[in-house]
């Protein structure tokens, strides 16, 4: 499916008269010119010779009569060939796009796999790599990086001495009939417990909270949560209630997606995005369960 989409929008590029793209058929008249000399009209050994195309041999690169453009100083690079870009006809961009973009530098974004492919090839235009970057499942399940404002501080002294909740919404790229994904986090080992939920309703957390969490490392002493309407603090104090010393427990909130409260529940996020991004990657038409 990326490759087709990809293919008709080449399409698109390949109807504007003045577009950059080599065609098989353009890049065999080139070579006919440079091999037979005076074969096609006047205009266009002219544009041959302005160019300044070449057939390159290298055999130990594998390289036999490639067709090669003179690389401008910006672009040049060391090696054997760093005076030379191979041409990319329009059949092979998509084949070329994911080996450098799954090469050294993977999935490392438009910029660098331009900056990449643009050392090396010609005949790949820009918005062709922008375009295949929109189709990378694994880059666009990765959340953009932001700035923001320094985090607070939190210390913790022990072992379920502060433990965060909060939930994440999946309902975008839900798995069957699971829209959520619930987090608690032990603020002093950093250690991490995660579930599936079908909704964020208060019942809800309260029941897999005392499920996943409270009947395997019992109660902390500190629990903090957002404002939202799913920690609804008398559905949570009301399950604490089950569980010896529920009256020592204190619940702190905090404004929703601050970014000082709760910080270290927020990173997880993003690490657990990127988790299940690479598990999608590696698996496609698989869920993140």
């Amino acid at each position: 499916m990326w490759e087709e989409k990809f293919f008709e929008y080449l399409g698109t590029l390949l109807e504007n008269p003045s577009n950059q793209l080599f065609t098989c058929e353009k890049t065999e008249r080139i070579r006919s010119v440079l091999i037979n000399g005076k074969i096609d009209s006047a205009r266009f050994r002219q544009h041959v010779k302005e160019k300044q195309f070449a057939l390159i041999n290298c055999p130990e690169f594998g390289m036999e009569n490639e067709l090669c453009i003179p690389a401008n100083e910006e672009s040049r690079r060391m090696g054997i060939l760093a005076n030379w870009k191979k041409v990319v006809t329009v059949d092979k961009i998509f084949e070329v796009l994911k080996s450098v973009h799954e090469g050294a530098r993977a999935h490392t974004g438009y910029h660098k796999l331009y900056k990449d492919v643009e050392q090396t090839y010609n005949g790949i235009p820009g918005k062709a790599c922008m375009e295949f970057i929109k189709g990378c499942v694994q880059c666009a399940c990765k959340k953009p990086q932001r700035n923001v404002a320094p985090l607070t501080p939190i210390t913790s002294k022990y072992f379920m001495h502060r433990g965060q909740l909060d939930l994440v919404d999946k309902r975008a790229d839900p798995d069957g009939q699971y829209c959520w994904i619930g987090h608690y986090i032990d603020h002093y080992t950093k250690f991490n417990f995660f579930w599936p939920q079908m909704n964020k309703s208060a019942d809800e957390v309260a029941h897999n909270l005392s499920v996943h969490v409270l009947s395997v490392v019992g109660l902390p002493s500190i629990l903090q949560h957002d404002n939202g309407r799913e920690f609804c603090n008398a559905v949570i104090r009301e399950t604490l209630k089950l569980w010896p010393g529920d009256g020592d427990v204190k619940i702190i909130t905090g404004r929703p997606r601050h970014p000082r409260t709760p910080g270290l529940v927020e990173q997880v996020h993003d690490s657990l995005h990127k988790l299940l991004a690479s598990k999608r990657a590696d698996k496609p038409g698989s869920g993140w369960l």
